[in-house]
């Protein structure tokens, strides 16, 4: 990375070791659509727990008084806390600075939501026959029985059986994970995508 790129940053806070997992294949998917000289660094402040109004504000305040930071994003899931997207958004916005570089994006429900688009591959991956997915809209996939339960039970049929670890599993398939593909069945990660797309200056996904 070069001393140009290093010195600008897009902070994203988010909830917990999973998406600080993502970081990386955040990175090279964001800088693999912008020129050379646009490039950016992710910087990821995990709250470890879920987004609270006093550590936003202070965290996002902080972060904007850095010369290279282009924006500051806070990503959050909507299960367990919030019943909806638009709820979501309108609640932690009023926690951030009153700042154009200030986003607020979800995860719907769980970050495990855009994983589901390459179940085929995850199944083959463990090692377990054809299974049918729990939904044709990952986001959409019941709130009460969020994606990520649907991935345990996965890696518990798994061949060897084991239990499925959020930073270290959720980080291995993630990598694999076609990022604009996943854009195109996930409405709100596409929303994200584009989000950390626009601060950095390039052009959103169509």
């Amino acid at each position: 990375m070069s001393a140009r790129t290093a010195s600008r940053r897009i902070v994203i806070i988010a909830e917990g070791d999973t998406e600080r997992a993502a970081r990386s294949h955040l990175q090279y998917f964001l800088n693999e659509r912008l020129r050379s000289e646009a490039r950016v660094g992710l910087d990821i402040v995990a709250l470890d727990g879920g987004l609270g109004p006093r550590d936003v504000e202070r965290i996002a305040q902080i972060k904007l008084a850095s010369p290279g930071t282009l924006g500051v994003v806070a990503w959050t899931d909507l299960f367990p806390t919030y019943p909806d997207a638009a709820t979501a958004r309108r609640t932690i916005k009023e926690w951030m600075p009153d700042d154009s570089r200030c986003q607020v994006h979800v995860v719907k429900h769980d970050f495990e939501a855009c994983l589901l688009v390459a179940w085929d591959v995850i199944l083959k991956r463990l090692r377990i026959g054809p299974r049918k997915p729990p939904g044709a809209n990952p986001e959409e996939v019941n709130n009460q029985h969020p994606p990520a339960d649907h991935l345990k039970e996965l890696y518990r049929l798994a061949r060897p059986a084991r239990e499925y670890s959020k930073p270290i599993d959720g980080k291995a398939l993630f990598q694999q994970l076609d990022l604009a593909e996943a854009a195109g069945r996930c409405p709100e990660f596409k929303g994200f995508l584009n989000g950390l797309i626009t601060i950095a200056g390039g052009d959103p996904i169509a």
